[in-house]
């Protein structure tokens, strides 16, 4: 028989062979659930990590594009990444715990560094998962230590974190570097641009605010408005300075004075009062000398008062003619300076303008210095640990159900391949099919079986 050409065949065969079908799928089904007893067992700790950087669900995003999915897979790839199992290696609690130490006896080949054989053998045996659509990875560590296998876990996903924000800084700490040195370069020049000014300004006499366009305009006219105002009250002064000038200012309210006011309502009222009792009385009244008397009094003090108010008066003129001429001193001073400056004051500007410059320019990296130094300063990653890995309910291998189904199917397959290749080596005569096939397509006159 060179092959089966139908169905039937294969199932007579099959049934003929069926005894080594049956001892080919028990050898197998034993040889790979010995197998699988002999390993030891692996156990698998699972950390979580949850990506925050956009929407309030932590844990399904709905709004789900493109860009974010290549975000996801790119901070899958860098957990993957031998960067990060080299921060997982050369952690001091890693590479002194005893638990290490036993995984290097069983399974180092070689005499590698123990750092460098812990970043390869933590990396084959840790397994990144994603979902598209979930901001959740998680992160699984397959060893035969269960205990071993949770701290890796876990540190994977610190490690990870920390990786995160050194790549988000790293570029901000650079940035820090050069500023500083950019800000130190900008203060030596304003320091010397601030110096040639100084000696300038020394050297000239000059204030500085004379750089702008028209401050020595408005100075001059701030004065000559003084000057008009000092002249108006020098002037109004000296109409006042006479006692009957200065009895018609406070009457008129111009000089504020209570206690004339007081003396004249006083005299008023007791001149009233000396009118009615000389009527009253007569002149010789006692009582009415009295008032007379009292009238006079207050004659006097008002007087006195008046005097005194008449001397502030004149005072004042002489110190609003003293300010008048020191203003028109100042005013004529100011004009001869203006006039011989005109070259002090061009330098001037070109210096005030080297000055601003500097300042604006120091002032614009000083500025990015602290948007650089606050970047550089972010210690939160767009990322955190969701749900820490925890110790192993039970091995991950060998799980015997799964084996033992998937030993059974094998070795069914198995047998049958092995029956029916036994069966094409070895062919044998079950059907008048396989009767014409051997002899080469003659007809079969009459079946005896049937």
């Amino acid at each position: 028989m060179t092959g089966f050409s139908s169905l039937s065949q294969m199932v007579l065969a099959l049934r003929g062979r069926w005894k080594l079908a049956a001892a080919t799928a028990f050898a197998v089904a034993v040889l790979i659930v010995g197998s699988c007893a002999v390993l030891p067992p692996r156990y698998t700790a699972t950390a979580w990590v949850v990506f925050n950087n956009r929407g309030s669900d932590p844990v399904a995003d709905k709004n789900d594009n493109l860009g974010f999915s290549a975000y996801v897979n790119g901070e899958v790839d860098l957990i993957g990444s031998r960067r990060v199992f080299q921060k997982v290696a050369s952690d001091p609690a890693l590479l002194t715990d005893p638990r290490t130490l036993g995984q290097q006896q069983r399974h180092q080949k070689g005499r590698a560094p123990l750092q460098d054989w812990l970043i390869d053998f933590v990396g084959s045996n840790t397994t990144i998962v994603s979902v598209k659509g979930v901001r959740t990875v998680s992160i699984g560590a397959e060893f035969d230590d269960p205990k071993w296998a949770t701290t890796v876990a876990n540190k994977i996903a610190k490690a990870y974190l920390e990786t995160a924000v050194d790549l988000k800084t790293a570029p901000a700490r650079q940035n820090v570097a050069f500023f500083r040195q950019q800000k130190s370069e900008r203060a030596a020049d304003l320091t010397v641009a601030q110096a040639r000014l100084d000696a300038f300004l020394k050297e000239t006499g000059m204030t500085g605010l004379e750089a702008t366009s028209d401050s020595d305009e408005v100075q001059l006219r701030t004065l000559a408005e003084r000057l008009t105002l000092a002249q108006a009250d020098q002037a109004g002064s000296a109409a006042q300075s006479s006692l009957g000038g200065i009895d018609t200012a406070v009457a008129a309210g111009k000089i504020s004075s209570p206690v004339i006011q007081q003396l004249r309502s006083e005299i008023t009222g007791q001149s009233a009062a000396l009118r009615d009792m000389t009527v009253l009385s007569g002149p010789n009244y006692p009582a009415v000398a009295q008032a007379r008397e009292r009238l006079a009094e207050l004659k006097n003090q008002l007087g006195t008062e008046l005097g005194k108010v008449a001397d502030g008066v004149r005072r004042d003129t002489v110190a609003a003619g003293r300010e008048r001429t020191q203003i028109a001193a100042f005013a004529a001073q100011k004009r001869q300076f203006m006039s011989g400056t005109a070259a002090n004051r061009s330098r001037l500007k070109v210096l005030t303008g080297d000055v601003a410059r500097a300042q604006a320019s120091y002032d614009a990296v000083a500025a990015r210095l602290g948007d650089a130094e606050l970047q550089s300063a972010v210690q939160s990653p767009n990322a955190a640990i969701l749900s820490p890995a925890t110790l192993p309910r039970g091995p991950s291998f060998p799980k015997w159900p799964l084996i033992l189904v998937l030993a059974l199917a094998a070795g069914a397959v198995t047998g049958v391949i092995v029956a029916l290749v036994k069966e094409l080596l070895v062919p044998r005569v079950r059907s008048p099919i396989d009767l014409q096939a051997l002899l080469g397509g003659a007809p079969v006159l009459c079946d005896l079986g049937a």
